[in-house]
């Protein structure tokens, strides 16, 4: 999956954040990449955005059980 989680911008992607809290993040935008990961992707790859400030290949919100 590619650029899955959290990542609708098109436009200016490489530097917008997308700010939000730990229950929006779990109930809306890490359910479409849950549901990739329990369908089998093995594959994964950051999105280039940020989310609350902190870029997704750096983040440890995907680290973890986020059901």
């Amino acid at each position: 999956m590619k650029h899955f989680l959290a990542n609708s911008n098109e436009n200016g992607r490489m530097k917008t954040s997308s700010d939000f809290d730990e229950r929006l993040m779990r109930e809306y935008y890490s359910a479409p990449f849950r549901m990739g990961v329990e369908a089998g992707a093995r594959c994964y790859m950051a999105a280039y955005n940020a989310t609350n400030g902190i870029p997704m290949n750096r983040t440890t919100d995907l680290e973890g059980d986020h059901h």
